[in-house]
């Protein structure tokens, strides 16, 4: 055989021929199709974020909406400063497990606000609290009593990934309207209501940092996604180099020397 002869059913490089097997070759395929979306999902995820802190942004500058005595619209007051003035019924309150404040894992304190002259709630996040000596039972928290003006940023559980406040997961199971376990995992708007029979706006307030209506540590700074958008650009490098990594490997393994 002349040196110069491509040889049959391969590639031919240099004194190396390169000659894939079906499978593998297709399992490689799929394989670096799935690290490719996966790292482009992350870019879109780096992008949402991006969008989110720009209308955070821009929404927090304008005048404070009110919430009323009417069901508003979540889109419309997303990310919005907004004011409500009503009563805290700190009966059906919760405590959000596994937030972070300064590397320091404690509570949110989520509390509803009964809207003055109605018969409507809305969610407040009081803010962080430390989770005290013992994890089993709960720290005591004090809640104002009479008529509260509280003024705060708009969320919309589930739209947003700020704060694990807002995964739209269920809450504990055991919960039911008689039996009432504060401390939950993820807040669901919908199972919230279902559990407690209120009527709920469809936003969460976080309570302002300046507000005096009974918060706790409001270091909302935390909902600054700088970092999250740095997080999932690092996954999208991760996964771009993973499918580079693929197809060295692949080029590797069915590279042999010509003899």
């Amino acid at each position: 055989m002349c040196s110069s002869e491509v040889l049959p059913s391969r590639m031919r490089i240099g004194a190396y021929y390169f000659k894939p097997t079906l499978i593998p070759s297709l399992a490689t395929v799929l394989v670096f199709a799935a690290f490719i979306a996966l790292g482009f999902w992350q870019l879109g995820r780096a992008e949402q974020k991006r969008q989110l802190q720009a209308d955070f942004a821009a929404r927090g500058q304008g005048p404070a909406l009110t919430i009323g005595t009417q069901l508003v619209n979540a889109s419309a007051v997303r990310l919005h400063q907004v004011v409500v003035q009503g009563y805290y019924e700190p009966g059906y309150q919760v405590f959000l497990d596994n937030q972070r404040v300064h590397d320091q894992i404690g509570y949110d304190v989520i509390t509803p606000v009964r809207i003055a002259h109605s018969n409507l709630r809305v969610l407040v996040n009081r803010g962080w609290i430390p989770p005290g000596p013992d994890r089993q039972h709960l720290p005591q928290v004090n809640t104002p009593q009479g008529l509260q003006e509280i003024s705060g940023v708009a969320m919309v559980p589930g739209m947003t990934p700020l704060h694990s406040l807002f995964k739209p997961v269920a809450a504990d199971a055991a919960n039911t309207p008689d039996r009432w376990d504060a401390l939950w995992l993820f807040l669901d708007l919908k199972r919230y209501a279902a559990l407690t029979t209120l009527t709920l706006q469809p936003v969460v307030v976080l309570l302002d940092p300046e507000s005096t209506a009974g918060g706790f540590v409001r270091d909302w700074r935390g909902v600054n996604l700088m970092a999250g958008i740095a997080t999932n650009q690092g996954y999208a490098f991760q996964w771009f180099t993973m499918a580079l990594a693929l197809v060295v490997i692949y080029v590797f393994v069915n590279t042999r020397k010509i003899k």
